[in-house]
């Protein structure tokens, strides 16, 4: 389904896979063809990185432990793992932190509002509408000296319907921290001024030698964006969102189709 034909560039690659909607089925587990598909890549001498908005807790429990991955970008690229070092970490400024969480709050009484801290999810009720089933603390955010804003928020989340997020005058906030909408206008996501899953994987690929025009990304939502646009290769699931469906030079299947193995085998392999 790409529209243009693929550059064949030589040297080492870095594949970069967003999670949900793109490597993950809709039953959030990765086919063994895909799984053996990355893992013929990453033998070959190419890295492999997982550029997602979940927390770390989150890869280990749903992503196989055979996947050969050298990077982790996580919280869109608030927090990057090399193997199993922390090698970024960028928080929300407390003060900060704390008068935006009271300010969406004052917004909209029934907001969801969850922030992600030293791996743990604090919410301020529960969080099943939107997520299901995940492990989380409930946590009040009234007081600016709970631990919560001590030990550093990596992100803040809104949720609800989306006539609700759409109200809220999130515009400002683009000049003082990275705001995502994803999951069909139902979330909002909230990170540190600069935070990009193309930040961390643009710095990756510095860290490494790897021109952008080796660097090969896939992607299905508004959080992919600039990943998408801005390396060798961005590739937009089937699936993906209109506004990244617009901007995307490479297409291909779906999450449930294996689009990304297709791509990789018709392109790569």
């Amino acid at each position: 389904m790409s529209r243009i034909k693929i550059p064949q560039q030589t040297g080492k690659k870095i594949f970069a896979f967003d999670l949900d909607g793109t490597l993950f089925r809709s039953d959030k587990s990765i086919s063994d063809r895909a799984l053996n598909t990355i893992n013929q890549l990453a033998k070959q001498g190419h890295l492999i990185a997982i550029a997602t908005a979940r927390p770390p807790r989150d890869i280990a429990r749903l992503v196989p432990a055979n996947l050969l991955c050298h990077y982790l970008i996580c919280y869109n690229g608030a927090q990057v793992f090399k193997g199993t070092a922390k090698i970024f970490d960028q928080s929300i400024h407390p003060e900060l932190a704390y008068k935006l969480i009271g300010q969406l709050a004052s917004y909209q009484s029934t907001l969801f509002i969850g922030v992600e801290s030293q791996d743990t999810f604090h919410v301020n009720q529960s969080p099943q509408p939107l997520f299901g089933e995940v492990i989380h603390t409930l946590t009040a955010f009234t007081n600016p000296n709970h631990p919560v804003f001590q030990e550093g928020i990596t992100k803040i989340i809104c949720g609800g319907e989306a006539s609700i997020l759409d109200s809220l005058p999130i515009g400002p906030l683009a000049d003082i921290c990275s705001v995502s909408h994803t999951d069909n206008g139902l979330i909002i996501q909230v990170m540190a001024y600069g935070v990009s899953k193309w930040v961390a994987l643009e710095q990756i690929a510095r860290e490494q030698g790897v021109a952008i025009e080796n660097l090969v990304a896939f992607g299905d939502d508004h959080n992919d964006l600039a990943m998408l646009t801005s390396c060798g290769v961005g590739v937009a699931m089937a699936n993906a969102t209109p506004s990244l469906l617009e901007v995307a030079r490479y297409v291909t299947k779906s999450n449930d189709e294996d689009g990304v193995t297709l791509f990789l085998e018709a392109n790569y392999l």
